[in-house]
């Protein structure tokens, strides 16, 4: 028995009936879909909108919140409209469905779809009568029932209307976008991410941004303007810096310096960061912070070139050392290489107005820096740099220059056989040493000098110039020898002379400056109060050569006592090497002292001379020179060194009896030749000392006879004047009359020379 035209009807008849079924199902997905995915939208692009007005999100946000609503609207396209129409529904589901929905069915439809696809039932073991019936009824079934009821009619309407309410909407969106309405604005913000703003009140605008940036120094302080247009309606009385990307960094209220203006520093920043202000209704858009390196010098080279007349010479100052002393009338150079290309360069000095310098490319990627500061003042230098983003450096690059000093030049005077207490005679001659120096040069060199009488008429102040140098030839380093001929000054004695050696330097822009020796006080005396002062000075040192004879004499008999102690020894003590010692050092301050004695009566012999006392080659010069000072001299160079040298060979063979016995024994024979002419030239003191007493006590007998003569005249004089009643005078009177009075106090030296006789 065959069932094949039976199934096959039914199957073409449920399949037609399920493919009209399926094809309103698609329908009902696609209206069901798209309204979701509309007011989806809209609601997002509603809320965009809200939020964006208000809280005016920057390019970033306004990218992220569209990435966002494209993602939401993507999602429910997916969810409601792709993945419904693309999951695949087979026939059984429809008819399962269909089913459902009408329980009276009873499976009658889908037992008899599924019973018209089998083949071989009789194989099965199906009863075919069975499977005729099942398929009949479903056939019956599936020609009296409406599939479309399956669906919900009545979601489909709402869904299709709210479909048509978001076409509407959308529509009349677009065309408002269109329309220059603040749609448009949101579309350009938001979709299109432009940078438009939103009508507000307030517009800020933050200084130094270029494409979204602005640049700080590194490591440095920075000021942060923000300008508030003027257009704006409301002046904030806050603006707020905002950070992002900035660790550690909270929202910073910005100072107001301005009707307009506010301000924010920066100090150290060494990473950057991004802010916003925000202040009104106004946010502008994120800022990024770049940062860089300040302009600085990588080198930097000052010199200094001196005034012609310190030789006009370039001095270079050397880095890091300042502050620089610099002579007045230098001029000073700057030259540097910066680190980065500049577009100005100044120096300020003491924070006065600036002066440019030339600053030039040197094609390397850097800047050459170049100036000239003619007669470069005192104070404190800063250079300033800019470069192309309007930085500059970091640390005030500074340094200081303070005068040098053109030091008056030195002058150094010695009197060569002036006595300390600078007595000198009405005819002296003053040999004297000066050495003058100075940095540069000199013009002048004199000696001042400075007369003080008793008689006040006589009082004069002058100079003398040298005449054994050209004055227009001076070179910075002058020594002078000469003799200076006190005589011309026509002094007395008692008058007061005051010599200073002074020089002038070359100094023409801020000097000529002065430079003096020390004031030499001379004090005018007579002959014979010189000749008593250097008989005092003979005593001195008369005295002081008794007691260095006196030490010989003691050294003498310590060596001969310590000469005998050690004869039977095989080696000195430590007592008596120190002992040896001791007297060694003894023996070398007898040798110093001589020789000051020596150079002092030296001094006293040239005073003599340079007062003209004495007659060079005279009397004095030969007592003293050939009997006592050219003996103290072979004593000290030759006589005291050889004793020395002697106990100093015994010390060190201290150890070692015969040589030392015979070096002591040496020593004490040296010392015995010694002291035998420390005594002779005692000898010689002390007759030069009496010759010279003599001598002075003629000269004062002589001077005491010249005062008589004098006072004698004077009062004859004056008699003869009161005899005459004052008709004639006092030069007219006879020689008669003068005779007698001036023979009778002749005999008066005779009678007082008696009692001064030696």
């Amino acid at each position: 028995m065959s069932v094949a035209p039976t199934s096959n009807s039914v199957v073409s008849l449920v399949e037609n009936r399920l493919g009209a079924l399926r094809r309103q199902l698609s329908a009902w997905f696609w209206v069901d879909g798209l309204m979701r995915v509309g007011w989806t939208a809209i609601g997002l692009m509603a809320a965009d909108l809200v939020i964006d007005y208000f809280v005016r999100f920057d390019q970033a946000q306004r990218f992220i919140m569209l990435a966002i609503m494209v993602g939401l609207i993507a999602y429910v396209a997916r969810r409601w409209l792709v993945l419904p129409l693309s999951a695949p529904i087979n026939d059984d589901a429809l008819c399962l469905a269909v089913e459902e929905h009408n329980p009276q069915v009873k499976q009658s439809l889908i037992s008899a779809l599924q019973f018209s696809r089998l083949e071989g039932l009789e194989k099965r073991g199906m009863s075919l009568p069975m499977v005729k019936q099942t398929i009949a009824q479903g056939l019956q079934w599936a020609e009296s029932l409406n599939f479309g009821d399956v669906l919900n009619r009545g979601l489909w309407t709402r869904n299709l209307i709210l479909l048509c309410g978001a076409v509407i909407v959308l529509v009349g969106a677009g065309v408002a976008i269109a329309a220059q309405t603040p749609l448009q604005l949101w579309f350009q913000r938001n979709i299109l991410l432009g940078e438009q703003e939103w009508p507000q009140k307030t517009y800020l605008v933050i200084e130094g941004a270029e494409e979204g940036k602005v640049v700080f120094p590194r490591g440095g302080e920075w000021t942060q303007v923000v300008m508030v247009e003027e257009r704006s309606e409301i002046i904030p009385a806050t603006v707020m810096l905002e950070f992002r990307n900035a660790r550690g960094r909270t929202p910073q209220p910005m100072k107001k310096t301005g009707d307009l203006k506010f301000e924010a520093l920066f100090a150290n920043v060494l990473e950057p960061f991004d802010f916003r202000a925000r202040g009104g209704d106004d946010v502008t858009p994120w800022v990024r912070v770049e940062l860089v390196e300040p302009p600085t010098f990588n080198e930097l080279n000052l010199n200094v070139t001196l005034p012609d007349y310190a030789g006009g010479s370039v001095e270079p100052l050397p880095a890091g050392r300042g502050p620089y002393l610099v002579l007045k009338g230098s001029t000073l150079t700057i030259q540097g290489t910066s680190n980065k290309p500049l577009v100005a360069a100044a120096v300020s000095i003491d924070g006065q107005s600036k002066q440019p310098l030339k600053v030039a490319d040197d094609g390397k990627g850097s800047s050459v820096v170049t100036g000239k500061i003619p007669n470069a003042p005192a104070g404190q230098y800063v250079i300033d740099l800019e470069d192309t983003l309007g930085l500059h450096p970091l640390e005030p690059i500074a340094f200081g220059i303070r005068p040098r000093i053109d030091r008056e030049p030195r002058v150094k005077a010695k009197f060569n056989g002036v006595g300390s207490m600078g007595m000198i005679s009405v005819k002296a001659q003053l040999p004297v040493s000066v050495r003058v120096s100075d940095d540069f040069g000199l013009t002048k060199v004199v000696m001042e000098y400075r007369l003080r009488a008793e008689e006040e008429g006589r009082n004069k102040d002058g100079e003398v110039a040298f005449t054994t140098i050209d004055q227009a030839a001076l070179e910075k380093d002058t020594d002078i020898e000469e003799t200076l001929q006190v005589e011309p000054l026509a002094l007395v004695a008692g008058d007061a002379l005051t010599l200073v050696f002074s020089a002038a330097d070359n100094d023409n822009i801020s000097g000529p400056n002065i430079g003096k020796s020390s004031e030499f006080q001379l004090r005018v005396v007579t002959e014979e109060e010189l000749r008593a002062e250097i008989l005092r000075r003979e005593k001195e040192q008369r005295q002081e050569f008794e007691r260095l004879v006196k030490s010989q004499e003691e050294l003498l008999t310590d060596t001969r006592a310590l000469t005998a102690e050690a004869k039977s020894l095989a080696e000195l003590s430590p007592e008596q090497r120190n002992q040896l010692m001791q007297i060694q050092r003894r023996q070398k301050l007898v040798g110093t002292n001589s020789g000051g004695i020596a150079e002092r009566l030296e001094l006293v012999v040239l005073e003599a001379l340079n007062n003209k006392i004495e007659e060079e080659g005279g009397t004095l010069e030969k007592r003293l020179r050939q009997d006592v000072i050219v003996p103290l001299f072979v004593i000290v160079n030759e006589e005291v060194p050889e004793v020395i040298r002697r106990l100093d060979e015994s010390r060190r063979l201290s150890a070692d009896q015969t040589p030392r016995q015979e070096s002591l024994a040496a020593a004490v024979a040296a010392q015995e030749k010694l002291l035998a002419d420390m005594q002779r030239v005692l000898s010689f003191l002390i007759k030069a000392e009496g010759f010279q007493e003599a001598i002075n006590l003629i000269l004062e007998i002589q001077r005491g006879q010249q005062d008589v003569l004098d006072r004698t005249q004077k009062e004859n004089a004056e008699r003869v004047q009161r005899e005459l009643g004052g008709k004639n005078s006092p030069d007219s009177t006879a020689p008669g009359e003068q005779t007698p009075p001036a023979e009778q106090p002749a005999e008066s030296p005779q009678q007082e020379k008696e009692p001064g006789k030696p």
